[in-house]
């Protein structure tokens, strides 16, 4: 069978049809956003090389590449512009918190446009000079010009395409690509159509056609009308002929009438908007008392005749005012209209106008004042102008030119008002120019245009009747039914196959027959069909003219999220400093976008420098990227009413993660290229030379990439993400969120990001950082492990690290405040006498400020005092380098002469503060001594390799050591030393070294718990410092314990060697007595057993009264001397109470 032919009526060229397919064998029409990608991308990257071939000295002009980028960027801000009233919307009711993300970047990349225009703009007034470093800066705002797009493009292929795919039905996608074509103005779709169809290889072309004829609904007059477009324009200059201009001739086209200008015409535009205003401006003061519908029919008049203003506005500026030389200003009547838009919005959401009727008539009055003003003044000079200085084809030209600024979803419902606001003279007359104005190409759309303005044609008050009521030769829309009738004889008389007639076309059989039946007719052409009720497409949002592209048509309150300020709330939030890293990442950014344009003509040590830095910022860039995508955005999309809101934000990370992986390659290649002139042969060294410059201006090109990249995302973060942490967290749970970012960031980590972030931020901020911080970790060492790191000084004068402030009065437990309520010196202590030193520890035991652990490390100071200082003073007095007890090596393995003691390999003693004595390690103090050696207070070492005793350091001072190193890991916080291969890191929170990776690796630090456990154990049960206690087993102290320790059920904690022997013959906790784990198979051999056993009669019937160590609940069960299972939760781990008779 054949396939089905349609005459195409533009060019009388059989198009042949696909055959039919069904929908699983298609591409979805949603889908078709992938072939405007390609062609977007396609021409960045065409435009990028353009550049850096003019950079290299090419003969290519810079006018010529400004037009080319003038073009994209109206063709890229009207894509966006109609993704932003159509695509977003819809996919926002389907799919809550993806789209507005979306609308963001929208924005931003306009502003980036207008950058590299007022760079190209700059290298044409430059002169020689400054010419080369010009184009410079113009290549790497093209490069940052086309990663940002390309990764917005990327991000909607990843994440809003297949939600679209996902939600929608075929027919619901259809219709959405035909809403966002009708979207775009119909001056561009005819440029838009045909470039897109010559950027895509012939395979690509050619199934977007297919799936276009499947977008575009079937009535025949649509497809002409898109598919000429597509085709591009071979006969656009081509007016039509001298018959056709005849037969659109109006009878009453005589005497003044055909000395008036068409230029004039646009004056009815202005009377129409005038009318209309004034209607509204009556009717707003009686709508006080009006229903909900009657306001919301107001506010949707107003919408759309704000919006007819603003397209008005941008015919002016972008059609009548280049043609006479002169640009009118449009931006303040904008902002006035808008105003009122946003006034009507706020009426309809509260639905009742209590305290805003009288402002709304306010403004409507102003509104009209200054219309009044602008059309009458600056139009009128604009018109006299051109009336002056264009002939009168081509003020047709421009009259025509004005109609086409609006896109088609616009056309059709303005033309029927603006007709219906005119007399039948001048709505002939409007039509008649534009007519003659138009292209023989352009045939079917003004068809089109004609059609939808016959449906404001009023002849009384019951019907709708053509504008060229009587005279259907002069009806373009019944002239194109008659040329097409004429084919379809021509064919048939032909034999050939006939075409299917059009759904557009009336039932007429004849010319003539068509002619009589259809002159008192409506001219019956298509609608658009875009009300499609299952998409819920309230409205179409108000857009500014293209000559302000900072400003989006897309408000945050058309996703329901409302106004939102970018600002610092009055009242800081814990979570406000995490979102304050962004600042120093802003400036290191600038930093390096900077300084990226020195390479070109750096030495070495500026390079290593400059790489150096680079590396130093991605190391922290991916810590808190990695803090943000494994904690912020989890607990965001924890809240129901913010799922789905953070995706497009880790696609972002994944985005700059990538460019920093080039960015690093690109600097280890021109690393790599520094090598002295005279090891190279002189023949290599001006290739050499030219590839640095190459790799120096690609570094700098995507320097400013990632900045701009970066700059963009964490603007975006501030705007959507930062307000909702304020509205859907409370403090506690964000002191919690600040707590685990914390707590997953190794020591080594904190030590370069703390002096890193408070270097960019202001003294409040840094104290509210540093406050928010201790806070958060105020069950944990961290302050602790702040003063010996930063020093006690530093913590109390320098901005950088601030006292905690959080309430003078009474501190929190483990602040530096509460740490200095009684911190008497030894001086001090070793004169008190016994009733002195007993008042002292009363005193410390009385405070409620201090935590219990911090107290009783206080009292048992105070007790251990005297002692203490008076071994201090003694040492102070007697101690001699030859007198040190314990100045000999010691040995871990003496076979292989591995320095060390049985618990530690190390090449060094440490000596104890409180003694005075060398030994190995803090255990073998503590078991040769009364008393525990505090490891933090260890100032001095022995090298057992010279014996030499020295300050504690990683390797030996003795030059005849040659700097030999105590061990393979050392910290300075501890005074640790471990030369074993182990992994051991430091964590801040405990301040105490551990065994594992680091944290953030393979181990977390839980603030709650204080304690660092492995990240399986991320969902785990807090208990308050739970592991701050001994071992029910064995007494030893877990938190400061070297062994395994392992966590119970119950939340109780014990070793794990301690819990291995334990559990062999008990299943209950030590401590609370619930059960160690599951015990069903254990309980149910019991249940066997007791169901096999016979108790004596005077014992059945019996029960007895228990409490359930499980389920903690008190009940009943049968009589049993061992056995007694809760009939609650089925456990066996019950004791049995006595509440007054036991045995019933």
């Amino acid at each position: 069978m054949a396939s089905p032919v349609i005459v195409d009526l533009a060019s009388a060229v059989p198009i042949v049809e696909p055959a039919a397919e069904s929908e699983d064998d298609v591409m979805p029409p949603i889908m078709q956003f992938m072939y405007f990608h390609k062609a977007i991308r396609a021409e960045l990257e065409k435009l990028h090389g353009d550049a850096l071939q003019i950079a290299k000295g090419s003969d290519q002009e810079i006018k010529g590449l400004i037009r080319r980028y003038q073009f994209l960027r109206s063709v890229y801000e009207h894509h966006s512009s109609a993704e932003d009233e159509v695509i977003l919307p819809a996919l926002d009711l389907r799919v809550k918190n993806v789209a507005h993300s979306y609308s963001l970047e929208h924005q931003v990349e306009g502003n980036l446009f207008e950058q590299l225009f007022e760079l190209l703009n700059a290298v044409l007034a430059v002169k020689d000079d400054g010419l080369k470093e010009s184009i410079r800066n113009v290549v790497c705002c093209t490069e940052a010009l086309l990663t940002t797009l390309v990764q917005h493009l990327c991000k909607e292929e990843e994440q809003v395409f297949p939600l679209l795919v996902k939600h929608f039905t075929y027919d619901e996608q259809a219709a959405l690509v035909w809403q966002f074509l009708c979207s775009i103005p119909v001056n561009l779709m005819e440029l838009f159509l045909p470039w897109l169809a010559s950027s895509l290889s012939l395979e690509d072309r050619d199934q977007m056609i297919a799936c276009m004829r499947r977008i575009v609904p079937s009535e025949h007059l649509l497809q002409q009308v898109i598919f000429a477009w597509l085709k591009g324009r071979e006969t656009s200059g081509t007016k039509m002929s001298s018959m056709e201009q005849e037969a659109l001739q109006p009878d009453d086209l005589s005497g003044d009438h055909q000395r008036k200008f068409p230029i004039n015409k646009l004056l009815l535009w202005n009377d129409a908007i005038k009318k209309d205003m004034e209607r509204l401006a009556e009717e707003v003061k009686l709508l006080r008392s009006a229903s909900p519908s009657t306001l919301s029919s107001f506010v949707d008049r107003l919408r759309f005749l704000v919006e007819v203003c603003i397209f008005h506005s941008a015919a002016e500026d972008k059609v009548l005012s280049p043609a006479v030389g002169q640009r009118a200003n449009v931006e303040e009547d904008n902002q006035h209209l808008e105003m009122v838009q946003r006034l009507a919005d706020g009426i309809l959401a509260i639905g009742h106008l209590e305290g805003k009727a009288d402002e709304l008539c306010i403004e409507v009055e102003y509104v009209i004042q200054t219309i009044r003003e602008h059309y009458f003044n600056p139009e009128l000079k604009l018109i006299s102008l051109a009336q002056e200085h264009c002939t009168i084809e081509e003020q047709r030209v421009l009259l025509y030119r004005s109609l086409r600024v609006m896109p088609l979803r616009m056309l059709e419902r303005v033309l029927p008002w603006f007709v219906e606001m005119q007399s039948d003279k001048e709505t002939r007359d409007m039509l008649h120019h534009m007519c003659l104005a138009a292209p023989v190409s352009d045939k079917h759309l003004v068809a089109l245009f004609s059609g939808w303005a016959c449906k404001g044609y009023r002849q009384n008050s019951d019907s709708f009747k053509c504008i060229y009521s009587g005279e259907a030769h002069e009806c373009p829309v019944k002239m194109l039914e008659l040329e097409q009738v004429s084919n379809e004889e021509s064919t048939s008389s032909a034999g050939s196959t006939r075409s299917k007639r059009p759904r557009d076309v009336g039932d007429s059989e004849g010319s003539s027959t068509s002619c009589k039946n259809a002159v008192l007719k409506q001219c019956c052409v298509p609608g658009l069909g875009m009300k499609c009720p299952n998409l819920g497409i309230a409205r179409v949002p108000v857009r500014k003219p293209l000559s302000s592209p900072k400003s989006s048509s897309l408000g945050c309150s058309l996703f329901g999220w409302g106004k939102v300020d970018s600002t610092l709330p009055v009242e800081p939030k814990p979570i406000d400093h995490i979102f304050q890293f962004h600042k120093a990442i802003r400036k290191d950014m600038e930093y390096l976008d900077l300084e990226s344009a020195k390479l070109d003509s750096c030495d070495e040590t500026f390079l290593r420098q400059f790489t150096g830095r680079f590396h130093f910022l991605w190391g922290l860039y991916k810590a808190h990227s990695n803090a943000e995508d494994d904690i912020v955005f989890p607990a965001l999309e924890e809240k129901e009413a913010l799922h789905n809101v953070s995706h497009s934000y880790s696609l972002d990370h994944k985005q700059e993660q990538h460019l920093f992986e080039e960015i690093a390659r690109f600097l280890e290649e021109l690393s790599r290229l520094y090598i002295p002139d005279c090891l190279l042969e002189k023949s290599n060294i001006n290739a050499i030379r030219e590839k640095r410059g190459d790799l120096a201006q690609k570094l700098q090109g995507m320097c400013k990439s990632v900045r701009c990249s970066l700059d963009h995302h964490v603007a975006r973060e501030e705007l959507e993400l930062w307000p909702l942490f304020d509205r859907h967290f409370t403090f506690e749970e964000q002191d919690r969120i600040v707590g685990r970012i914390v707590g997953t960031t190794g020591a080594e980590v904190l030590q370069s990001m703390i002096p890193w972030v408070t270097a960019a931020l202001t003294d409040g901020e840094q104290t509210g950082m540093m406050e928010s911080w201790r806070q958060a970790t105020k069950n944990t060492m961290f302050d602790k492990w702040l003063s010996a790191w930063w020093g006690d000084s530093s913590l109390k004068s320098s901005p950088s690290s601030p006292p905690a402030t959080r309430d003078p009065s009474t501190p929190p437990s483990g602040s530096s405040e509460s740490l200095q309520l009684f911190k008497p010196g030894w001086q001090y202590i070793f004169r008190m006498n016994q009733k002195e030193l007993e008042a002292a520890i009363r005193k410390v035991s009385s405070d409620s400020s201090l935590d219990p652990r911090r107290k009783a490390y206080l009292i048992q100071n105070l007790m251990t005092s005297r002692w203490i200082a008076a071994q201090q003073h003694s040492l102070q007095e007697t101690d001699t380098s030859e007198d040190i007890p314990g100045r000999s090596r010691s040995y871990h393995d003496p076979v292989k002469g591995i320095y060390g003691c049985e618990h530690y390999k190390r090449n060094c003693k440490i000596r104890a503060a409180c003694c005075g004595s060398l030994f190995v390690c803090r255990f073998c103090h503590d078991r040769a001594s009364d008393h525990p050696m505090n490891r933090y207070s260890c100032a001095e070492m022995l090298c057992m390799q010279c014996l030499e005793v020295q300050p504690v350091a990683e390797s030996c001072h003795n030059p005849e050591c040659s700097g030999f190193r105590m061990a393979r890991y050392y910290c300075n916080i501890c005074k640790f030393f471990d030369d074993d291969t182990r992994d051991i890191y430091h964590c801040p929170f405990c301040n105490l070294c551990r065994k594992g990776k680091g944290l953030g690796i393979d181990y977390f630090h839980c603030m709650t718990c204080n304690a660092c456990m492995h990240v399986s154990l991320k969902d785990h049960k807090c208990r308050e410092k739970g592991l701050e206690s001994n071992c029910p087993i064995c007494h030893d102290f877990l938190f400061t314990s070297s062994s395994p320790v392992k966590a119970l059920p119950c939340n109780h904690f014990m070793h794990s060697d301690c819990f291995q022997a334990y559990s062999c013959c008990h299943y209950t906790c030590p401590v609370c007595c619930k059960s160690l784990g599951d015990m069903a198979v254990y309980f149910g051999m019991l249940d066997a057993l007791l169901a096999a056993e016979q108790l004596p009669e005077e014992y059945q019937g019996r029960v007895q009264d228990i409490l359930c160590n499980d389920c903690e609940q008190k009940g009943t069960a049968p009589f049993h001397w061992l056995y007694h299972k809760c009939q609650k939760c089925g456990s066996y781990n019950t004791r049995t109470i006595y509440d007054g008779g036991s045995h019933r």
